[in-house]
């Protein structure tokens, strides 16, 4: 193990796998039978069970320290192949260690990754916002976007109290605060109920 690797270890902590889980590791990549059988696994519980099956004796602790210092030498792309892999593929076990990764020929390389998912939150027009008049406007596109959803404007009208209300806008993508239901006040008609029974007196 390099150097590098040996800096992210806290003291105390095992540095170096056991030679038991590196003869396991290697054990798979010369003997097509055990080749064979790691094709069936599909998760780190599994592997370390097969392991000790074929008397390598380590924990799962031990593998998953074994694991990052593997994963420590990956390349961005190479290490979310590793975490995209689709763990009902044959392929997947192959994935989860650089040496195992080179048992897969070519073909097999971009075969049973999960679909690619863009984590980036999709903001509503006046949605997450923070000031007073992104407030107001988030409240105003609230409004104007459940004009169509009877089911969600029944609920607004027989919410008890503004909360109630606020967090009804934070499910469905807006953040809105008192203030703004206060400012929206003034639009008001009937002044004996709630600010938001008149949102949709007109509907």
């Amino acid at each position: 193990m390099s150097e590098s690797l040996l800096r992210f270890v806290a003291p105390g902590v095992l540095v170096m796998p056991p030679n038991q889980i590196e003869n396991f590791v290697q054990l798979v990549v010369d003997d097509h039978k055990v080749t064979e059988r790691i094709k069936t696994l599909q998760t780190h519980y599994q592997i370390v069970a097969f392991a000790n099956s074929i008397n390598f004796n380590f924990e799962l602790s031990t593998w998953a320290r074994f694991l990052a210092f593997d994963w420590l030498q990956l390349s961005d792309s190479q290490l979310q192949s590793v975490l995209q892999a689709d763990p009902t593929h044959w392929s997947w076990a192959f994935r989860q260690i650089s040496k195992w990764q080179t048992l897969l020929m070519d073909g097999a390389k971009d075969l049973g990754l999960l679909e690619a998912i863009n984590f980036a939150p999709a903001i509503l027009p006046g949605a997450l916002t923070d000031s007073s008049s992104d407030s107001d406007n988030a409240l105003k596109c609230f409004i104007e976007a459940i004009h169509n959803r009877p089911d969600i404007v029944q609920e607004i009208q027989l919410a008890r109290n503004e909360d109630e209300v606020i967090n009804i806008a934070f499910q469905q993508g807006y953040v809105i605060d008192s203030l703004s239901i206060l400012r929206k006040w003034s639009e008001h008609t009937d002044f004996s109920k709630p600010t938001w029974y008149g949102w949709f007196a007109n509907d």
